[in-house]
């Protein structure tokens, strides 16, 4: 009876993995303008990512079919649901990024081998999300193991706590990030900046992937220690003042959101995870076999307050962008700057692209109004 859910599994992933390397083939077959693979770029990542979804409703639609073939009656609480379901779309992911493994290489000019690329998606996926998954996932299976879970669970929200508190720390710690030298001439670069903002001191991490090329920076609010990371690239193939205008950015992002709204958001994730590790216990005790709709609900509060989490963010990326050229004071570097960065151009022969000069546009145009709807304000 094992055997229809193996075939369904290894059908799954043997989809995504002929259909994600049929695109990659054909991205391969485009023409060698590198603009042209800048326009092109964009779209094979959504063909991806629809050939995921279609490989993981395949995969689901087999294991729940296997499972009602089995004589189980398929519950709200089934383990097939969102927490698990997951990790299953994260392995499909996986199997995904092994296909654009070439592609990634040749265009990024990365020289990295197959297995430390998917350790570091591994990790960077874990420091930026791995937070969420491990809230989703593990308070049912705790729930499940009665006793066991609720003396498991004690522990384990200390963690989440810890995690959440201190978010930037762990991310950090999952990327072996290191710290800015404080005497190195970005460093200078970026205090000029700093000074003109409402900060005093932020931490300044770079990301140091083995032999990866990538130029990112992330900005992770906190109301302990907002940190900035920067990938080393950002140092190292750029100009000193786009990384500036990079930093000013990012440092814009943290500036824009109100310490009060912060708060907020951590009582409310605090909350969460009371209610997971603690209250769905609890839940259990009280209705006894009857978990069903514990289970369901716990399966959607995570994922409200991550969308939360994220549209706070989202709803300010506007005014970001017009804090950014505030503190930089040079709207070209800084269009330019944000055009590499976003676009994932920087080694594409930038300038040239239809595309990034378009998405340079916008940048300025989004900054005009933005600024001329604060002086008429």
């Amino acid at each position: 009876m094992f055997l229809p859910a193996l075939i369904s599994v290894i059908s799954s992933i043997a989809f995504v993995w002929m259909a994600c390397w049929r695109l990659n083939r054909r991205f391969e077959q485009i023409s060698g303008k590198s603009t042209l693979k800048s326009e092109k770029l964009p779209i094979l990542h959504r063909q991806t990512a629809v050939v995921v979804i279609l490989g993981f409703l395949l995969g689901s639609l087999g294991l729940v079919s296997w499972e009602v073939t089995r004589g189980h009656e398929m519950d709200l609480g089934s383990p097939y649901l969102i927490g698990p379901g997951l990790v299953w779309l994260l392995l499909l992911v996986l199997v995904a990024a092994t296909t654009g493994y070439r592609n990634r290489t040749r265009i990024f000019e990365e020289n990295w081998s197959l297995g430390t690329y998917l350790n570091f998606l591994i990790r960077q996926a874990m420091g930026s999300h791995g937070f969420w998954l491990i809230a989703l996932v593990f308070p049912p299976l705790f729930m499940r193991l009665g006793l066991a879970g609720q003396l498991l669970g004690l522990p384990a929200l200390a963690l989440m706590l810890c995690w959440s508190f201190y978010f930037p720390k762990w991310y950090c710690w999952w990327l072996n990030c290191r710290p800015l030298d404080e005497l190195g001439i970005h460093a200078r670069a970026f205090r000029k900046i700093l000074d003109r903002s409402r900060f005093r001191e932020i931490r300044v991490a770079i990301s140091e992937p083995d032999h990866g090329q990538s130029v990112n920076a992330d900005a992770l609010p906190s109301l302990n220690e907002p940190t900035i990371v920067l990938s080393s690239a950002v140092l190292e193939k750029i100009n000193m003042q786009e990384s500036a205008a990079i930093f000013a950015h990012e440092l814009a992002k943290l500036e824009v959101l109100k310490e009060s709204g912060l708060k907020r958001l951590q009582l409310v994730e605090v909350s969460m995870l009371v209610a997971g590790f603690i209250g769905l216990p609890l839940a259990q005790a009280l209705s006894g076999p009857t978990e069903s709709w514990t289970i369901w609900l716990w399966n959607f509060l995570p994922i409200a307050v991550f969308l939360l989490k994220t549209r706070n963010t989202q709803n300010h990326a506007l005014f970001a962008r017009v804090r950014g050229l505030e503190l930089l004071g040079d709207q070209e570097t800084y269009a330019r700057a944000l055009g590499k960065v976003y676009t994932r151009s920087w080694s594409l022969d930038w300038p040239n692209g239809a595309g990034v000069r378009r998405r340079r546009n916008a940048f300025r145009v989004e900054q005009v109004e933005a600024l001329s709807q604060q002086v008429q304000t």
